[in-house]
């Protein structure tokens, strides 16, 4: 139980110094006159950054404060081949939602709109799949999964950590007002946090896609005992919906609808629908096909 009130202390704390960092930052933004693009900035976006920015600051202490340190006590064990996997997940990522996608647009549910894409903004777009699937990877299915199945067993990690996954992509405020601000702004925040997650049954839909997706990392894990396939995956799943979204755009007018297709919901990166829920078990199929022959990965860590 030590642990668990370990993570719930962490979690608050991380939650009231987010609340009471964001409004100086943002009247320091505000005030200091250099980037015209960082003003713009409206305060509830502020308040995300420096959330995340807290997040990943705190893992560090936890960690220690959890007694991790390595990753044997994560259930993860050094992986020579981890190029590959991560090659292998990242072609596997990009391979199935671009089937998807262009089976949309074959099919007129979605549109090709006239849009040149830039080289600069392919690397952007790569640095930010990497960039998130790694942040992810790590605390989702690296710490948070790690450390629960050491207490809970594999089943009952999963699915939690899954449920977790998805439920924190909606966690995206529709605004309100920037005027006004006061140091309790930040706990305002709270009670909106998830006022722009899309509405019923959309969200449902895109619930089951995250959910399947963390269902699918957690079982990627087990399977290899490292992170590399499950970031390649989500590198690959991130990289190829945000190009598309370049130049696609959802056609409302389609006599196709759910529950096998619906616009793509949390800025349009995760595709909902039954369809693209058969997209992840084609995808767990080809892992399972490239993983076949390997021998399983034991791990040595011990219920705490």
């Amino acid at each position: 139980m030590a642990p668990l009130i370990k993570i719930a202390v962490t979690l608050v704390s991380v939650a009231v110094v987010s609340a009471l960092l964001a409004p100086p930052i943002y009247w320091f933004i505000q005030g200091i006159h250099v980037s015209s693009w960082l003003q713009e900035f409206p305060f509830h976006r502020v308040f995300s950054r420096v959330l995340l920015v807290c997040i990943l600051i705190a893992i560090g202490p936890l960690l220690i404060a959890l007694k991790i340190s390595s990753l044997r006590d994560l259930g993860l064990q050094k992986n020579p081949g981890w190029r590959v996997d991560f090659l292998w997940g990242l072609f596997v990522g990009l391979l199935t939602v671009s089937v998807l996608m262009v089976g949309y647009i074959s099919f007129g549910i979605y549109y090709l709109e006239d849009y040149e894409i830039e080289p600069v903004e392919l690397l952007s777009k790569a640095g930010s799949a990497i960039a998130v699937s790694l942040l992810e990877e790590i605390l989702f299915r690296g710490v948070l999964y790690g450390f629960s199945r050491r207490v809970f067993g594999v089943f009952a990690s999963a699915v939690w950590t899954s449920a977790l996954f998805a439920v924190l992509h909606f966690i995206r405020s529709s605004g309100g007002s920037s005027e006004n601000l006061n140091m309790w702004s930040g706990f305002y925040q709270f009670t909106r946090i998830f006022s722009g997650a899309p509405p019923f049954p959309l969200l449902l839909f895109a619930f089951a896609t995250l959910f399947s997706m963390g269902l699918l990392l957690c079982w990627t894990v087990e399977r290899t005992r490292s992170l590399a396939l499950p970031i390649g995956l989500h590198a690959g799943w991130i990289f190829a919906i945000q190009t598309f979204n370049l130049f696609i755009e959802f056609e409302s007018m389609t006599p196709i609808g759910l529950p096998w297709v619906g616009p793509n919901v949390i800025s349009g990166m995760v595709p909902v629908g039954v369809f693209a829920i058969l997209s992840i078990c084609v995808t767990f199929l080809l892992c399972r096909g490239y993983l076949y022959g390997r021998p399983h990965q034991n791990s040595s860590t011990k219920c705490a």
